[in-house]
């Protein structure tokens, strides 16, 4: 991740001294870069959710430090799966301790409904919103990634999607497949030349038509 961040710092300046300002794979990288940040923004807005209803449950069931879980809960919330495993460990341990095996088991069926709510109801319909992508899409996009990378890609699977959406709305020949892709019908920037050109080909001099010679 260190090596990534350091080489992204001049990326974008290369990138434009070697294919132009105006290429097409520059415009769904910069796209891609827009969209990723409205992912973080959803999975925060997620993360609030979950916290303030985990908040809700052990206020009720009486757990000790019931804002530092929920805290723990928003915190877990950007480690998609995984992260509501880890938040789930320390109250589940407290109730078991203070009060016994029946709170301890509340616990964890709270947090498994909160989860699954979230995941399964929320979470498509919130990304496909904000992302612009089917709420379909946002969920097989984990199946499928999860399919190809194992547990990294599920982890991964909605920011890979957004990234391999905005590669493909940038290149003509897979732009139809990104728009099926897509929650809404919006306008892809295009190169400013020719739209309906092939960005990622460099047009060749020697065809460009000749002028009918002087009668």
């Amino acid at each position: 991740m260190i090596y990534a961040l350091v080489g992204a710092a001049g990326l974008q300046a290369r990138a434009r001294h070697a294919y132009g300002e105006g290429h097409a794979l520059i415009i769904g990288m910069e796209r891609f870069g827009i969209d990723l940040r409205r992912y973080l923004v959803v999975r925060a807005q997620l993360g609030l959710f979950a916290a303030v209803l985990a908040f809700l449950l052990l206020l009720v069931l009486g757990i000790p430090f019931p804002a530092l879980w929920a805290f723990l809960v928003f915190a877990a919330a950007f480690v998609p799966n995984v992260g509501t495993l880890i938040a789930v460990i320390p109250p589940t341990v407290l109730a078991l301790l203070s009060d016994g095996p029946a709170t301890a088991a509340l616990v964890v069926g709270g947090y498994f409904v909160i989860n699954f709510a979230q995941d399964h109801f929320l979470q498509p319909v919130v990304m496909g919103s904000e992302l612009n992508l089917s709420p379909l899409v946002v969920f097989i996009s984990v199946l499928a990634w999860a399919w190809v990378l194992g547990a990294p890609g599920a982890l991964l699977a909605v920011p890979l999607t957004v990234g391999l959406v905005a590669i493909m709305e940038a290149y003509p020949a897979s732009r139809g497949i990104a728009s099926l892709l897509r929650n809404a019908i919006e306008p892809v920037p295009t190169t400013p030349d020719d739209p309906d050109a092939d960005p990622f080909t460099t047009p060749d001099p020697h065809d460009a038509p000749h002028a009918p010679p002087p009668a």
